[in-house]
């Protein structure tokens, strides 16, 4: 009698014990994937880099850092993460993970290895803008709308970049790209026409106006050429 209660005992421990070990093996196997994620590098800040998906019209904004990774050039050598500029194809190893933050974070990189160079379209544009005001940002105006006329220097997905890195980059400034309006009375005004426009060169030439009613458009007029990836002004 006392054997037949006893078995009861029994098997509810054994099934709470093996339950127990189940948990703790799927705990301790924890899986890890690995991925490769493809991007063009359009902006660099220290060794913070934006970018995004080449020959593509998504509108996706990535950003990594180079800091204590590997990064190797197009031969597989191992080089200074000083070796990747703006205009480069890069190759991303990572953990397959994608951070939901903006812009997006690839998570767990192991590497870094550059591809191909492109050019470096919206850095140099940023640059030059930033350069039409004496502390590189605005100081007259807190709204700006940023018109584009002539040749196609950016296309849609670099034009959304650009509005985002100087909204990141002049602080408390409202900045919209407008292709096709006229700013509103009172906001000031960017207007980058581009024309004689090849895969090598193009003509460029940016106006900036405060938007107050005595203010005077400033005007710079640069002739620019590629070369390995990059524009320079000739």
């Amino acid at each position: 009698m006392r054997k037949n209660m006893w078995f009861p005992i029994v098997l509810i421990l054994s099934i709470i014990l093996l339950s127990t070990s189940c948990r703790q093996a799927i705990y301790s196997k924890k899986q890890t994937t690995s991925s490769d994620c493809v991007l063009e590098i359009v902006y660099k800040r220290g060794q913070i880099f934006y970018a995004t998906e080449p020959e593509s019209d998504d509108m996706k904004l990535y950003v990594f850092t180079s800091a204590g990774q590997p990064v190797f050039d197009k031969d597989g050598n191992s080089v200074s993460s000083a070796f990747l500029k703006t205009g480069q194809i890069v190759d991303i190893s990572y953990d397959g993970y994608i951070l939901e933050t903006n812009p997006l974070q690839l998570s767990g990189i192991s590497a870094i290895s550059i591809k191909s160079n492109k050019a470096n379209s919206v850095d140099f544009l940023v640059t030059l803008i930033s350069g039409m005001f004496p502390s590189t940002k605005p100081s007259e105006n807190n709204n700006w709308d940023i018109i584009f006329k002539g040749d196609d220097f950016l296309n849609a997905r670099e034009k959304h970049v650009m509005e985002y890195i100087l909204r990141e980059n002049w602080i408390g400034e409202q900045v919209t790209i407008s292709p096709e309006q006229e700013a509103d009375t009172g906001k000031g005004l960017i207007q980058i026409s581009a024309s004689n426009l090849t895969e090598t060169s193009v003509d460029l030439e940016i106006v900036t106006k405060d938007g107050s009613p005595d203010s005077t458009a400033s005007t710079r007029t640069i002739h620019a050429v590629l070369t390995d990836g990059s524009w320079q002004i000739k």
